[in-house]
């Protein structure tokens, strides 16, 4: 029996080490915090107000060139009337 009794507590101390010691939590967690939100709240308020103040100006570009394209075609319009309605004539070759 002591052989007996031996081998049993061999396999208490084997499941003692083999079992684990606890059950262990693995937490990570993020600070989010601080002044590197601040900057980079910062930086995207300032790119949207670029980006408003942009817009704003190229509105203001394009209402100005959708004005002289129709000065042009006004213009181009009134010199072909003038020339439909026969006043402009050819010059002749002087010999």
């Amino acid at each position: 029996m002591d052989e007996f009794d031996q081998i049993r507590g061999l396999l208490h101390e084997v499941r003692d080490l083999a079992a684990p010691v606890g059950v262990g939590n693995a937490q990570i967690s993020v600070s989010a915090g601080g002044i590197g939100v601040w900057v980079a709240v910062t930086a995207c308020l300032v790119m949207m107000a670029a980006l408003l103040v942009g817009t704003v100006f190229v509105a203001i570009g394009m209402s100005d060139l959708n004005r002289q394209a129709q000065e042009l075609r006004q213009t181009d319009q009134t010199i072909q009337a003038y020339i439909n309605a026969g006043l402009v004539q050819p010059k002749e070759e002087q010999k």
